[in-house]
């Protein structure tokens, strides 16, 4: 429970940008349809990867602290993408069943 947490503080530190990001990809294919998911999904991996350097370059200071908390970056990365993915996909998903 510890580490879920410790993953949720630093999936915080860019949380706000991702779920614009998005809601603005879900209502893309609200309005474009299903034609536009090939492009909102690659739009939303090529956001992901901008995230993954701003934060790995303006806050790398941050990550000494989860290091200290015996996380690695892989491991808080992965985590936090995982999130931020599943998020995307029930947003995209509950878009297509209506």
């Amino acid at each position: 429970m510890a580490a879920l947490r410790i993953i949720l503080t630093f999936y915080k530190s860019f949380a706000i940008a991702s779920l614009l990001i998005s809601a603005a990809c879900g209502s893309i294919l609200l309005s474009a349809g299903l034609k536009s998911f090939v492009a909102i999904f690659w739009f939303k991996v090529l956001t992901s990867f901008l995230v993954y350097l701003y934060i790995n370059t303006y806050k790398s200071s941050e990550l000494y602290y989860y290091h200290n908390l015996g996380f690695s970056k892989r491991k808080l990365w992965v985590s936090s993408l995982l999130i931020d993915f599943l998020v995307f996909i029930s947003i995209i998903s509950s878009i297509i069943i209506i």
